[in-house]
């Protein structure tokens, strides 16, 4: 049994997923518990106390079967570099990582958390390799706070996990296509995440301060509403453009989304030209798309003509069973909320 928890600026959110004899995936339960928008911004636990107590209540209401968890991670205060170094063995990979990420960091090295994921292995020479890794640094200072919300819920953190890192292993296209070069996109409200993988393994890593978040901002402000009624407000909007409605041409509503759309839109381009900078041999084959923005309804079609390339919606339940009774029996469609869950805990599964 293993149990993802993604921490997100609109929610918590944790799935149960448990391996069957047969070596099958059943997810079991799951739970959901809104958050004021101001307990965690662009990521960062604010105000810890009223995380914990959603922890409390949504442990309670979904009745999971342990207290061990994966935690996700995603905030502007991580960072994360791409480093070419010699091909070393592992102890003195982690020092060279380390003593290069003095130069590669926007905050001391000593405030951070480091981690690294080896990307590939290359020749340079007839008898020389290097190796690429992704340095990942979390400011130590948001990571404690983090942890400090989890723990006073008596949860017990067992690993702490990039949400990039779980989007790709809930996301990536099945093991027949292991070599698709892939670029994921989770619009969550307040944090934007995009990930290139090739068969699962990481590629490239960004993370945007942009979301859901923004427009019902902009509506607040436009149209003169409190949070929750500039938030009834875009959802309301968002269902109709789904819907094939057409709005006002002076609706601000409708502006307000498009150009929450566009500067989505914007980030990914940007990210992806970027990484084909770097990558100038690579192919990517397809986008994918999850989290709660990402339903917009304009976005996936625009964002296939920009990028001249097919776009689809995560699927991160679709290769588990589902439990026929219980808190799990609806999952399938909250689909593209769940897929930084799922990857938590299918990590934790490995």
């Amino acid at each position: 049994m293993a149990i993802g928890l993604d921490i997100g600026s609109s929610a918590v959110r944790a799935v149960q997923i448990e391996r069957k004899r047969a070596g099958t995936l059943r997810l079991t339960r799951r739970g959901e518990v809104a958050l004021p928008p101001e307990a965690v911004v662009d990521g960062d636990v604010v105000q810890p106390e009223v995380v914990t107590e959603a922890l409390r209540g949504l442990w309670k209401r979904a009745r999971f079967g342990q207290r061990t968890v994966a935690v996700g991670l995603a905030s502007q205060r991580v960072t994360v570099r791409q480093i070419d170094l010699p091909d070393l063995a592992d102890a003195e990979l982690r020092d060279a990582v380390r003593l290069q990420a003095q130069d590669q960091l926007p905050i001391p090295i000593d405030h951070a958390l480091l981690d690294h994921v080896v990307v590939e292995r290359y020749a340079v020479g007839d008898d020389r390799k290097n190796v690429r890794v992704l340095l990942v640094a979390a400011e130590q200072e948001m990571v404690e706070r983090l942890l400090s919300a989890v723990t006073a819920a008596k949860l017990r953190p067992a690993v702490v996990d990039l949400d990039a890192f779980a989007l790709i292993r809930s996301l990536a296209s099945s093991p027949a296509e292991t070599d698709q070069v892939e670029i994921i996109v989770d619009v969550g409200a307040s944090v934007t995440k995009i990930a290139v993988h090739r068969g699962g393994s990481p590629l490239f890593v960004r993370m945007v301060r942009l979301g859901g978040d923004s427009a019902t901002r902009a509506l607040q402000e436009v149209l003169e509403l409190g949070w929750d009624e500039a938030e009834a407000a875009k959802l309301e909007a968002s269902g109709a453009m789904a819907g094939g409605a057409e709005l006002d041409a002076d609706d601000e509503r409708a502006r307000v989304l498009n150009d929450g759309v566009q500067r989505v839109i914007t980030e990914v381009q940007r990210s992806l030209d970027f990484f084909r900078a770097q990558h100038p041999d690579v192919a990517v084959k397809r986008a994918v798309l999850s989290g709660g923005a990402s339903l917009a309804p304009p976005l996936a079609d625009r964002l296939e003509a920009v990028l001249e390339l097919p776009v689809e919606h995560g699927a991160p339940v679709e290769a588990l069973e589902v439990a026929r009774s219980g808190p799990a029996t609806d999952q399938r469609s909250a689909d593209p909320l769940l897929a930084v869950a799922v990857g938590l805990a299918l990590g934790l599964l490995r």
